[in-house]
């Protein structure tokens, strides 16, 4: 199986993907990356 490229994803891919599978902390943390880049931006 291969893992998804979140980095790629959107941040609400990446809420939808989260929702099946809350236990993949690299998925969390390119979230919570996306969620930060974005704070500073505005």
């Amino acid at each position: 199986m291969t893992t998804p490229n979140f980095e790629q994803m959107s941040k609400s891919e990446l809420r939808a993907y989260l929702r099946h599978h809350p236990n993949d902390t690299q998925a969390f943390d390119v979230l919570i990356d996306k969620l930060e880049a974005a704070l500073v931006v505005n």
